[in-house]
């Protein structure tokens, strides 16, 4: 910076209701403000009790919105509400039977897989929205008519419909759930099999421990009950116990 233009900047920079000319603050309203008023932003000449009630206006609503606004922050915090967002795995125990005519088909097994919901509150205390629980068991024991299966097979078990999530305690982590919904039941040979789906209803409740302001971790403990959903070993019934470990944002 030149010597020149130093002189023509005002250091320290003027206050409002004054511009810098030549290096000098003079008032930035013209003509020049009456003795008993004071020049402010925008070139305006207003009494000087005026200017200080409405920078005090000013500075109460910005202090207001702000409470206001940590105010709803410390609502929302570590509080089910809004959005709500669970992904999780379960291992649990399957027991299904089958009917085909004369031929009853059992298969029975410990697995586990995905499981996941998506949804929002409708109150202070209820979440509504869809979940689709799957479970899968790897090397089921099956008997055909009384008879062993040994051919390699495995058995899936899908429940996809829309659920309800109760919690007593918005803030705390107690909470019972149910899912209502399409079935699906397959004891798996190959891949090309037919399969028809069926209804199916869940029953369960667990708790969410917070670990951050709107996540949490999540174990529970719920049981399945699929019916009428057929493949070509005939219509299934089968009931699902299960244990379930899940991530949640809410």
């Amino acid at each position: 910076m030149t010597a020149a233009d130093a002189a023509r900047t005002c250091v320290p920079a003027c206050r409002g209701g004054f511009t810098c000319l030549s290096g000098a603050c003079v008032s930035a309203c013209n003509p020049p403000c009456p003795a008993n008023q004071d020049c402010v932003e925008g070139g305006r000449c207003v009494s000087p009790e005026r200017a200080e009630l409405k920078q005090a206006v000013k500075e109460a609503v910005n202090e207001l919105y702000e409470e206001e606004r940590l105010e709803r922050q410390a609502r929302s915090v570590r509080r089910h509400d809004g959005f709500y967002a669970r992904f999780g795995f379960n291992v649990g125990y399957a027991w299904d039977t089958a009917e085909r005519g004369d031929v009853e088909t059992t298969s029975k097994g410990a697995g586990g897989f995905l499981e996941w919901a998506f949804g929002g509150n409708v109150s202070n205390h209820v979440v509504f929205g869809f979940a689709f629980h799957t479970f899968g068991v790897f090397s089921p024991t099956t008997d055909i008519a009384g008879d062993r299966f040994e051919a390699d097979h495995t058995a899936f078990y899908a429940l996809l419909g829309i659920f309800l999530d109760y919690y007593p305690d918005p803030t705390a982590g107690w909470h019972v759930t149910t899912t209502l919904g399409v079935s699906g039941a397959n004891i798996q040979v190959r891949d090309d099999e037919n399969t028809d789906t069926g209804t199916g209803v869940l029953f369960g409740g667990g708790y969410d421990f917070w670990i951050g302001e709107q996540l949490s971790l999540g174990v529970s403990a719920s049981l399945a009950y699929l019916s009428g959903a057929g493949d070509d070993f005939g219509e299934h019934r089968a009931i699902v116990p299960m244990l379930a470990f899940s991530a949640l944002y809410h």
